[in-house]
Formats: C-alpha cells, structure tokens, sequence
C-alpha cells in the first residue's frame, strides 16, 4: 500500500518504513515523524498540514516497528486535529458513512453491530490506529452504559502489546478519554 504525502509529493509506503526499521536507518525514522504534529515548522497551510500528518501516521502505524507505532500513537493523543481526521476516516470505513455523519458520529448508544464490528477491530494484529480507535468508541459505549463494551475493553487488555494503547483500553474502561 502506498500513500501520498500530499504536501511535499513523497510517495511513502509500509514497505519503506519497514526497511528502515530493520536497517535502522535513523534519518528516514526522523524524516517520517516530522511530518506528524511537528511539521508546522514546514510553512504549509493547515489543510495540507492535516492530510500530510495523518497519511504520514497512516503509515507509521502499519509499520511493525513498536518505536514508530508508539511514536504515531502518542500523537493521537497529543494532536487534536489529527486525532479528529483519523477518528472520522476510522468511522467512516468502519461503518460506512458519509463524512459528515462519521464527523457526527457517537458510541455512546451504539447498536449491536456497531459494538461487534468495534470488537473485532480491537484485536486487528496489523493496524495498532484501528485498535486505539476501537478503545475509544468502545470507551463511549460504557460512558452510555454497555456492559458489552466493558466487556469487550476488558478483554483486550489481555493481548495488546503497545503502550498507548493499553492506556487507552484503561483509560476507556475508567471513562476517561485518552487525550485528556
């Protein structure tokens, strides 16, 4: 899969990211995260920022390189307008709604359906981003009184392996966001 970085016209694919991962070239790790939050240093405008950070955390995510994928995940927390791009492309292809209704979207009275497709998105061993999003709503579900949801974060806690996202299942099943 290869993603565009719309800003600066860099083709960036998982392939790349996984190769400098193992050959632990230090300079490509550190030009793929300045295009995170970072990356207003660059002079683009906003928009632009936006759609570089998250195809850049995109990729960074599908990487299997725990450093990077923490370091995307951490900016989950950290950047706000990021956070609401990734969310509503989550939302989005999870359930398949418009944008504007994946911008509207809530947990909190999720249906059946909604909470297995959640569920199964929180186990998902290739994108570390759809198991941090899945925390998330499934953390609205039991701010909206789902048993099922709790059940489902609980579940998880047993065979996540990043960091961040433990603290989101923790912080989900407490009803804490965890970007607060």
């Amino acid at each position: 899969m290869v993603l565009a970085l719309h800003m600066l016209d860099i083709p960036v694919s998982t392939r790349q990211y996984s190769y400098v991962c193992e050959s632990g070239e230090v300079g490509a790790q550190k030009r793929g995260r300045r295009l995170l939050p970072q990356s207003e240093a660059l002079g683009a405008h906003l928009e632009d920022l936006c759609a570089a950070a998250v195809n850049a955390q995109g990729t960074l995510f599908k990487t299997g390189c725990p450093d990077l994928i923490e370091w995307a995940e951490q900016s989950m927390r950290q950047d706000e307008e990021t956070r609401r791009r990734c969310m509503r492309c989550f939302t989005r292809r999870t359930f398949g709604l418009s944008w504007p209704e994946a911008a509207a979207y809530s947990a909190r009275s999720a249906t059946p359906a909604e909470l297995r497709s959640l569920g199964l998105l929180l186990h998902d061993p290739v994108d570390s981003s759809n198991r941090w999003c899945s925390a998330v709503y499934l953390g609205e579900a039991v701010e909206g009184g789902s048993m099922a949801a709790r059940s489902l974060l609980a579940g998880a806690l047993r065979g996540e392996s990043s960091r961040e996202n433990l603290r989101a299942l923790g912080l989900a099943l407490n009803g804490e966001r965890p970007w607060k």
